[in-house]
């Protein structure tokens, strides 16, 4: 198998993994407000893991998303 070629799927299946990583995290941050310590408040909490999933679904719209080099 030529190497561009798997190049192209190793980035294809990375760029669906990482992004529901990110997803997985922010909720996992949500419920148990947890990121490298306690967070305190739940406020702080909600709002990080909120950020953590709109940033891994953006991530995956842009995986999707038909680019215009092609």
């Amino acid at each position: 198998m030529n190497f561009d070629v798997m190049l192209e799927k190793l980035r294809f299946v990375l760029s669906l993994v990482i992004p529901v990583g990110y997803v997985v995290l922010g909720i996992y941050v949500m419920v148990e407000q947890i990121f490298i310590v306690k967070i305190k408040p739940p406020m702080m909490a909600y709002s990080l893991g909120a950020v953590l999933v709109i940033y891994g679904l953006f991530r995956l719209y842009r995986a999707f998303k038909p680019s215009k080099e092609s």
